[in-house]
């Protein structure tokens, strides 16, 4: 049996698991890891993020809030309740979390992803300029991730930055057609492509 820690929860969703394995989680390691101990911090983020993954937000916030109100310092606590509420239709809420996990965490294994959702935030929020940098951000640091450029160009295109957009989004294009594990990664994800709307 796999364990319930941060490093097998990426795994799960970036190189070793199957969205299936990934999307059961919830429901075959995680309350078995949380029924040993239930107060078990990270246990309860692992849990939240199999919930998040299957698009039950409510969910997902629920074990967040436990796994910080066992470890108030928690950066994948942060991260997780962050990420859940951008795309529970709260961005800006979400986007205060995000920048909590990346001070308490800067260096983490889940950088790129962390960065590539504060454009997400931004986006959602409506504040394209921000987008804009946060896309930036996450490319500097992560060239290859093709999604980081879809946000850029999705957000440049909102400021009527067209031709820069246009540019992002062949980059985009380019750096995906050299990645194999973009497509079942991105398959993985769309039913938590569509946020809430804001409330």
């Amino acid at each position: 049996m796999r364990s319930c820690d941060g490093e097998n929860i990426r795994g799960c969703r970036f190189r070793n698991w199957g969205s299936g394995e990934c999307l059961g989680f919830d429901r075959t390691i995680g309350p078995p890891a949380v029924s040993l101990d239930a107060n078990n911090a990270i246990a309860r983020s692992c849990v939240g993020f199999a919930l998040f993954a299957r698009g039950d937000y409510d969910g997902a916030l629920v074990e967040a809030e436990r796994a910080l109100a066992l470890s108030p310092n928690l950066a994948a606590g942060y991260w997780q309740r962050g990420n859940t509420l951008i795309f529970a239709g709260q961005p800006e809420k979400g986007l205060t979390d995000l920048r909590t996990s990346l001070r308490l965490d800067p260096r983490g294994s889940n950088l790129a992803l962390r960065l590539f959702h504060l454009a997400i935030g931004c986006y959602f929020s409506r504040a394209y300029e921000d987008a804009v940098e946060a896309a930036n951000n996450a490319i500097r640091a992560f060239p290859e991730w093709p999604q980081s450029y879809r946000f850029r160009a999705a957000a440049l295109g909102q400021l009527s930055r067209t031709e820069e957009a246009k540019v992002a989004l062949e980059k985009a294009i380019a750096v995906a057609g050299r990645i194999r594990h973009v497509r079942p990664w991105a398959s993985a994800v769309v039913p938590v492509g569509r946020p809430r709307p804001p409330a």
